[in-house]
């Protein structure tokens, strides 16, 4: 009889704290997935007064293409629902395709041309700066968040 692996998630947040030195006490965490209780992903985000800004989402090799990045994605919308704040992340190389496929789309998407308003300047048509909308926000008419 072949023994089943242990699937975990581990979910820890901090905060208070001037994490960017910019006089803001914004909380973050992490959320790790672990097999057999060892970490093969994790997830590095902060919470803002606007959003959940994901700074990291890194899966072993080994388990990439498995399930185990959406996972993590579904903790993060879980909390994004939870605390009604929208996420955003900055996609580099050819990871667009799977944040898209998690419902992911860009800021400057014309779908929140008049939604979206950006503390700060608005975001370069050339970045990859992504945005997920929890469904209790997307009715709202103004939606400020910064890239």
């Amino acid at each position: 009889m072949t023994r089943k692996k242990k699937l975990g998630v581990r979910l820890k947040i901090d905060g208070g704290k001037n994490k960017f030195h910019d006089g803001n006490p914004d909380w973050w965490g992490t959320i790790d997935i672990m097999k057999d209780k060892k970490v093969v992903g994790s997830a590095g985000f902060t919470i803002t007064d606007l959003q959940i800004y994901v700074d990291s989402l890194n899966i072993d090799s080994e388990f990439q293409k498995l399930g185990y990045g959406s996972i993590v994605m579904d903790f993060l919308k879980g909390l994004s629902r939870f605390i009604k704040k929208p996420i955003l992340l900055f996609s580099a190389g050819d990871s667009v395709g799977y944040y898209e496929k998690m419902e992911f789309r860009s800021c400057i998407d014309e779908r929140y041309a008049n939604k979206l308003q950006f503390e700060g300047e608005d975001p370069d048509p050339a970045e990859r700066d992504l945005i997920w909308i929890p469904e209790c926000l997307r009715r709202k008419r103004n939606l400020v968040v910064s890239v």
